[in-house]
């Protein structure tokens, strides 16, 4: 996995998200079609918009636009190498007044990644 450019959601006067935009390869693109099926078959309705990878990195509550554009340019110096992923976890959310409350969905090996 690669990394593009980190950024934020959420507006100046109260972002929210802090999350890493992940550059697209082949294998990635294969694995999201392949999991996008599978939801289907299971009857989960799938975004009609573009896939476009990304990792959350934070959630923010209550942090300043200046402290996040310290952290932001932060990480834009400390650039990461390429890493190889072998598992990784699909989450569900549900809103609440206080927040979201996020569990795990599925768990994800490798082994999983071809199926």
């Amino acid at each position: 996995m690669r990394f593009q450019s980190v950024n934020y959601f959420g507006s100046k006067k109260a972002p929210r998200t802090l999350w890493a935009h992940v550059c697209p390869s082949p294998e990635l693109m294969t694995l999201q079609k392949k999991r996008s099926k599978h939801c289907q078959a299971l009857g989960i309705k799938i975004e009609s918009r573009r896939f476009r990878p990304n990792l959350t990195l934070a959630r923010l509550n209550r942090t300043s636009f200046a402290d996040l554009a310290r952290s932001l340019e932060a990480l834009y110096l400390a650039q990461a190498d390429p890493f190889w992923i072998d598992s990784f976890q699909l989450f569900s959310s549900k809103l609440h007044p206080n927040g979201a409350v996020y569990r795990v969905a599925h768990n994800f090996s490798q082994r999983g990644f071809t199926q």
